[in-house]
Order: structure tokens, then C-alpha cells, then sequence
């Protein structure tokens, strides 16, 4: 039998961030798995998705189950690297049409646009700020690369 239990995103942080931001303490998501294969007690820092679940629960089925954007992390929950190299986050709220925060991230940096348009760049882990007006050109190229990751539309 399989178990999955899934917090709700976001904390409560006393230094900033935590629910409605896209800093980690407000995208990061709890979540506990038991099934065959998975270790007891063991934990794992790979990046998964929301939409993992549906490519995931597929597998450990045995049927097809393609769905945009999911990956499976049934190799993560068996103690292998995960395969998913950049995670993407979107906040919006339904009583401002239009408006939305974007979050991407790869283990090196993160790239955040906030609704007023501003830009921030983080190293990972840690989400430590980086200066983008002093930032130099390979950085600013990680930043174009992260920010043609965000899916068109959004």
C-alpha cells in the first residue's frame, strides 16, 4: 500500500517570507511517503513538482500517464537522484486578474518576478539575494536562462 501525505504550501517565518511570498519558507511543501521500496526515516532534498504526482502515481501502477510538466519522482522515493532539473512556482490570486508572481529555480539560482515586475536573483541553497545592478554578465546570463523557462502565457 501506498501513503502519501502532502502539507499545505508555505510556513510561517518570522524573518519574511512564508505564505503568499516566493521565497522557499512560502512555495516549500511538506510531504511523507510510504510504499514498497521506500527506506524509513529517510529523506531526500530532490526537487519535485505538484504535477510529479500525476507521472509518479502512474508509474507505480503500471499505466501510461503523460500530463504536462509532470515528472515522476518514483526514483527519488527508491533513493536515486531525482530527474527533474528546474522547478517552476506561480502565484496568483483570483481577485486580481492578471497578476502573478513567478518562481524558478534550479540547484544553483533562483529568479523570482514579483507582481510590480521587479526581478530578483537568489543563490540556492539558502536563497541568498544577489545584487542584480551589480551582477555580472554570467550571472545575468543564468538569469535569461531561468527566465525563458517560465512558460509562455503566464
Amino acid at each position: 500500500a501506498w501513503v502519501f501525505f502532502v502539507g499545505d504550501n508555505g510556513t510561517t517565518s518570522l524573518v519574511g517570507g512564508g505564505k503568499g511570498s516566493m521565497l522557499e519558507s512560502g512555495i516549500n511543501t511538506p510531504l511523507f511517503v510510504r510504499g514498497p521500496g521506500v527506506k524509513a526515516g529517510s529523506t531526500s532534498d530532490a526537487m519535485i513538482n505538484g504535477t510529479d504526482f500525476f507521472s509518479t502515481i502512474a508509474e507505480i501502477f503500471g499505466v501510461p500517464g503523460e500530463a504536462q510538466d509532470s515528472i515522476s519522482f518514483l526514483p527519488v522515493l527508491r533513493g536515486e537522484p531525482g530527474a527533474r532539473d528546474w522547478n517552476y512556482s506561480c502565484l496568483f490570486y483570483e481577485q486580481k486578474p492578471g497578476r502573478r508572481m513567478h518562481a524558478i529555480r534550479d540547484e544553483e539560482f533562483k529568479f523570482v518576478i514579483d507582481f510590480e515586475k521587479k526581478e530578483y536573483l537568489y543563490a540556492m541553497p539558502g536563497e541568498v539575494p544577489i545584487d542584480l545592478k551589480s551582477a555580472g554578465d554570467a550571472l545575468q546570463a543564468r538569469r535569461e536562462t531561468l527566465r525563458a523557462l517560465i512558460p509562455r502565457g503566464f
